[in-house]
């Protein structure tokens, strides 16, 4: 519905009456997020994961936030402790492209074609990993 600060101003107020609530702090900052308050939505991103440290989802939303700052490094580390977490989550295609994104970004353009091969073996149909892995087929014929 995009009724953003609506959003923003409940969860504030579940954070005040319980501030031990991982997910009000999680979804307030999923909201920021979306609003651009990048920083806003950090500092409630890891007081979720400070509240919550086994929560995949808040892992998955501050990654997100991270590659959003350019922030490939810290979005990769967030997406490696989701599978720290959750082995399940090896098999998860998405994860697995976002962790090749942020892996070409910081120039493993391999490891970003294993990560990209892998989300295609478990999800043929996945357009975006796809999509990704000729890009970085192409940027490895560039080089040769």
């Amino acid at each position: 519905m995009k009724k953003f600060p609506l959003a923003v101003d409940c969860f504030t107020k579940c954070i005040s009456c319980d501030p031990t609530i991982s997910d009000a702090w999680k979804r307030r900052g999923q909201v920021r997020t979306a609003q651009g308050e990048l920083v806003e939505s950090l500092n409630d991103l890891n007081q979720a994961i400070k509240l919550n440290s086994k929560d995949a989802d808040a892992y998955m939303q501050r990654g997100l936030t991270y590659q959003i700052t350019k922030d490939f490094q810290l979005a990769l580390n967030d997406f490696r402790q989701i599978v720290v977490n959750n082995s399940s989550f090896e098999k998860n295609a998405m994860l697995l492209n976002y962790i090749g994104m942020c892996e070409a970004q910081l120039g493993n353009l391999d490891v970003s074609i294993s990560h990209y091969t892998k989300a295609l073996e478990i999800d043929p149909d996945y357009k975006e990993a796809a999509m990704n892995l000729a890009q970085m087929r192409k940027v490895q014929y560039s080089i040769i």
